[in-house]
């Protein structure tokens, strides 16, 4: 009994359901076809999962250790934690305590920011897992800094380095996530010029 007349077939099945009657017993090329689609499916909803996770996790952690230093430590009070530096610094300007008394201007350019990368996500050109752990980081940074200036009119930093500079976990995420967002573009252009490989 067939439901081919009712329920609506997809191609790459019907093309697969054919291969799966060859004669010959050997997997065809729509064969081949159908599990690259499929493969490919469940890995673009492995990388849309991965994106959320690390977003949600080091946004968590930024906001919890910027409560715990508001709440542990007065302003400019210096403390070490397991051999990191830490100062309580209130920061009214850029990531890495740049433009002071700027900051109100950099929480609608977040936004701006926010609105490219996760349109350029749903638009699918910034699907791979590179892609997906600069954009993670970028976001979970961009969100937790938006948050304090909101908040608290300026963003809390307390992770002192030897050259003056102060910083938090989100402006690590920022960093970090826009360096891998750089190199996975540089690497997947170069992966674009190659020629496509073709099923038999």
């Amino acid at each position: 009994m067939s439901f081919d007349g009712i329920l609506p077939i997809p191609t790459s099945l019907r093309k697969f359901r054919a291969g799966e009657r060859s004669r010959t017993g050997v997997p065809s090329r729509y064969d081949l076809q159908f599990g690259v689609e499929t493969m490919n499916f469940l890995s673009r909803r492995a990388c849309e999962v991965l994106f959320y996770i690390l977003a949600v996790v080091m946004l968590a952690a930024d906001q919890l250790t910027k409560a715990w230093v508001r709440s542990n430590l007065d302003i400019e009070e210096t403390t070490q934690v397991a051999g990191v530096h830490m100062i309580h610094y209130n920061n009214t300007g850029a990531s890495g305590s740049f433009f002071q008394g700027y900051g109100q201007w950099f929480v609608p350019v977040a936004v701006v920011v926010l609105a490219v990368v996760l349109y350029s996500r749903y638009r699918g050109k910034l699907r791979s897992v590179p892609m997906e752990i600069g954009t993670g980081l970028f976001v979970a940074g961009a969100v937790g800094n938006a948050i304090d200036r909101l908040l608290y009119g300026g963003v809390t930093d307390f992770i002192q380095f030897r050259e003056g500079i102060v910083a938090n976990i989100a402006d690590l995420c920022l960093n970090v996530g826009m360096i891998v967002i750089l190199v996975a573009m540089f690497f997947g252009r170069k992966k674009a010029g190659q020629p496509a490989k073709h099923f038999p």
